[in-house]
């Protein structure tokens, strides 16, 4: 009998990698399944021959405890929107079980409402859930079967790390190439993600939530969105004109202000984190400079920024992150891939916020995490994935 695996797919680069995943999957004898609350994504998915199944708005709507999640915390949904997608997407995998009993779940990220149906359907049926993330690191993929970053394995016991053993001559040698690489410039990847949003599919999406009754997970007008992924690429700070080498610095790269790190995983959101790090640079005698993010959406961000630089004196900068990192005494983060990226760089990190990148300092982790932990499957690439590499994904299934 073949296994079948349930898949959400939420956004286009998401259904890109996954579609990459299928003939694997399919080689190895597994059936993957897709379900998306997104009209676009939908029929893209149908387009390319994806057995896919659109969200549609479920038969009853349970008090359900939302709180922590993304859509919530973030503001785009309100909790009878909320609840109604987490019924959805429960009844979707519901019926999907039933017609025949699923092997398991592929589910990016976790921390958001879907995710939050994903686990509690895990509970219920005992199907094994696994959550996936970029890693930020080249070619490299998180998977783990209790959530990614502070929800993860690893962040509730790192001593977990340890049944990885990690290679370590491997670990130099990609160490040595990681450094290399690094040193002719830096894009985040986020921000490539920005522009992979259609407005034609943003469009579709919108005609499935509002005529379809399909259950949206942002309730934010067409407007009120186009005007946000304008304005992520439009943003326009007030840089000072400082060099990398110019003077001792502690510097503090701004994270994304909605990103599911600060906003579930932290108890310090940027601004906050500016004034400490502001604190630990006066303490250490030494300059600040901060970076925002280059995908950074919020419209009155900018204007919080600026009156917060006036107050304390800091140095307001753009361009590679990794320059600056490479440039700095110290580097001080929330819980960004910036401050593992220090860490590779030989640099001295302090994360405000739930991150197990800290216990990655330990002898020999470094290594495990990079070496083992991680999957060899690139995220951005453009080819099919194998069958070997989608059964290195599936190995980190746990058992029924």
């Amino acid at each position: 009998m073949m296994k079948r695996i349930a898949i959400y797919i939420d956004w286009p680069d998401r259904l890109a990698f996954f579609a990459r995943l299928a003939a694997g999957l399919r080689e190895l004898g597994v059936r993957p399944l897709y379900f998306t609350n997104k009209w676009a994504l939908h029929l893209r998915a149908r387009r390319i021959g994806l057995d896919s199944r659109l969200l549609r708005r479920p038969r009853e709507e349970r008090e359900v405890d939302l709180g922590s999640t993304r859509e919530l915390t973030a503001g785009v949904l309100r909790i009878d929107q909320a609840r109604r997608l987490y019924w959805a997407a429960t009844e979707a995998l519901q019926e999907l079980d039933a017609a025949e009993p699923l092997s398991g779940l592929l589910i990016w990220n976790g921390g958001d409402v879907v995710g939050a149906a994903a686990r509690h359907f895990t509970r219920a049926r005992g199907r094994p859930t696994l959550f996936l993330e970029i890693a930020n690191l080249p070619g490299k993929l998180f998977a783990d079967p209790e959530g990614v970053n502070a929800a993860s394995s690893i962040a509730r016991d790192p001593r977990l790390l340890d049944r990885w053993p990690g290679n370590e001559a491997e670990f130099e040698r990609w160490l040595a190439a990681y450094r290399k690489a690094k040193s002719g410039g830096h894009v985040v990847p986020q921000a490539r993600i920005l522009d992979q949003v259609p407005a034609v599919g943003s469009l579709l999406n919108h005609v499935g939530f509002h005529l379809l009754r399909v259950p949206t997970d942002d309730h934010r007008s067409l407007l009120s969105k186009a005007r946000t992924r304008w304005l992520s690429s439009h943003l326009r700070y007030p840089y000072d004109l400082r060099e990398t080498g110019a003077g001792e610095y502690l510097f503090f790269p701004m994270q994304v202000s909605v990103d599911t790190q600060i906003l579930l995983n932290s108890d310090v959101d940027n601004f906050a984190a500016i004034r400490s790090a502001h604190q630990t640079a006066r303490e250490r005698g030494l300059d600040l400079v901060v970076k925002p993010h280059p995908a950074e959406p919020e419209r009155d961000f900018v204007g919080r920024l600026v009156e917060l630089k006036r107050e304390l004196g800091f140095d307001l900068v753009g361009g590679d992150t990794i320059a600056w990192i490479r440039g700095a005494r110290e580097v001080v983060t929330i819980n960004s891939t910036a401050g593992l990226e220090a860490m590779l760089l030989g640099k001295k990190v302090r994360f405000l916020g739930r991150t197990f990148y800290h216990d990655l300092a330990a002898p020999g982790r470094m290594a495990s995490y990079v070496t083992s932990y991680l999957l060899d499957l690139d995220y951005f690439g453009d080819r099919q994935l194998t069958a070997a590499e989608a059964g290195s994904l599936l190995e980190r299934l746990p058992a029924a």
